[in-house]
């Protein structure tokens, strides 16, 4: 009876540094570079000895695929939480997805993630493990967006291509342009904007769709551009 305390806090403590060590992480990756970064480079952000570090991953790309993991499920879990506030108000669908885009891109929590997932597909291409786990969070990134197409789609508005193909696009289309403009990219009024609703006009069905409101039935009306 009198271990139970001392093993859950154990536990508890446990989990703390595995978050702590996953949340510190990134900033050193970016600046680094995932093979330059060392052990004690990622100890000392965090506060821990290599002790610590050893406990809880085995190498430096099990953390980075930690981080990765940690970062697509936070990004998920906002889509989740927000999306459906997003369609029960008066919201242009040109201007849920501009949120949607900015969310999955990391525009809206940490500019760092963009250059983490960089690092992520740069070391990919020369260690099949990574590749493996940079697919697989890619792929949930994908059926985020196509959930949320998909609940678009529920209320009116109609795609030339499947779901998961539009999300592939939109997708594609926003991480090129921030790989191109980098933080210079003003996410709200830039030229990312402007692809983004073009693109989104291309494949659905009636140009007026892309800057339609959702009235308090969930129906969509087109709105004046």
């Amino acid at each position: 009876m009198d271990e139970m305390p001392d093993t859950d806090a154990a536990k508890r403590s446990r989990v703390a540094t595995r978050r702590r060590l996953v949340e510190r992480a990134a900033p050193v990756f970016v600046e680094k570079g995932l093979e330059a970064a060392s052990v004690a480079d990622l100890c000392a952000a965090a506060g821990f000895t290599r002790g610590a570090f050893y406990s809880n991953f085995g190498s430096k790309a099990e953390l980075a695929v930690a981080v990765y993991e940690y970062r697509v499920d936070r990004l998920v879990e906002l889509l989740h939480a927000e999306v459906d506030k997003q369609l029960r108000r008066q919201v242009s669908v040109a201007n849920m997805l501009q949120f949607v885009l900015e969310a999955l891109t990391g525009l809206t929590h940490d500019g760092a993630w963009q250059g983490f997932r960089l690092e992520m597909h740069l070391a990919a291409d020369r260690d099949p493990e990574l590749r493996v786990a940079v697919d697989e969070q890619y792929a949930r990134i994908v059926l985020a967006v196509a959930d949320v197409l998909g609940r678009v789609a529920e209320r009116g508005v109609r795609y030339r291509i499947p779901v998961e193909d539009l999300a592939r696009i939109l997708i594609a289309v926003w991480d090129g342009e921030l790989l191109r403009a980098g933080r210079r990219m003003d996410p709200k009024n830039g030229v990312g904007q402007r692809l983004i609703t073009a693109t989104w006009e291309a494949f659905v069905d009636g140009a007026d769709q892309a800057h339609a409101t959702w009235d308090h039935r969930g129906s969509p009306e087109a709105t004046r551009r």
